[in-house]
């Protein structure tokens, strides 16, 4: 035999060997069917979870920050009602002090 010949076998052996060994195509198994998941759902829960914690939590902290600054609101409002109460209270006995010092100098200037 000449040694193309020879090639040619031996190629054509391999070529057979290969095939024989490859694994036949199977087409009960099919490779894109949908797969049951074990636990990867638990995690999406989970993390959906705080993230509602999260939201509510975040709710809550503005409905008080709201209501800190609304008692705030009312209570600079109280302080300025009384702040003016008192600063009129102190303007009248202011001018009833100084009636009270002006009759008795009238009256000596009147003796006078």
């Amino acid at each position: 035999m000449n040694a193309k010949s020879t090639l040619s076998i031996v190629i054509g052996t391999a070529f057979a060997a290969t095939v024989a060994m490859a694994p036949v195509a199977n087409a009960a198994q099919n490779p894109f069917a949908s797969q049951s998941l074990g636990q990867g759902y638990m995690t999406a829960d989970a993390k959906a979870a705080d993230a509602k914690c999260a939201a509510d939590k975040k709710a809550a902290d503005a409905k008080c920050a709201a209501d800190k600054k609304a008692h705030d609101a009312k209570c600079a409002a109280d302080k300025k009602a009384h702040d003016a109460k008192c600063a009129a209270d102190k303007k009248a006995s202011d001018a009833k002090c100084s009636a009270d010092k002006k009759a008795p100098e009238a009256k000596c200037a009147a003796k006078k």
